[in-house]
């Protein structure tokens, strides 16, 4: 390979990384406030666990997740279960 070569394909991987860093730097948070935006109710936050409704209602019970109140309804967020999930792996459980 030439060294024009090794200078072009050089240039093309510094031009590909910096497309790169700016495409994440304007997508990111547009999929943090999507995340932070998705509600779920107790059926769908089972779903989303692979569990069934009488575990996410004991964790809510339980206070272990985060959720609020409309009415009689119970919302919880997705990236507040995103993050207990992510204690749970780190911290080994319980």
């Amino acid at each position: 390979m030439s060294s024009f070569d090794e200078a072009l394909q050089e240039m093309q991987s510094e031009i590909a990384t910096e497309l790169e860093e700016r495409l994440w730097a304007r997508i990111e948070p547009r999929i943090q406030q999507a995340l932070l935006a998705r509600y779920m109710t107790v059926t769908e936050c089972a779903q989303y666990l692979h569990t069934s409704d009488a575990s996410v209602r004991r964790l809510i019970a339980d206070r272990t997740i985060p959720h609020f109140r409309v009415r009689e309804r119970i919302i919880i967020r997705q990236h507040d279960v995103d993050r207990w999930v992510e204690r749970q792996i780190t911290e080994g459980g319980r």
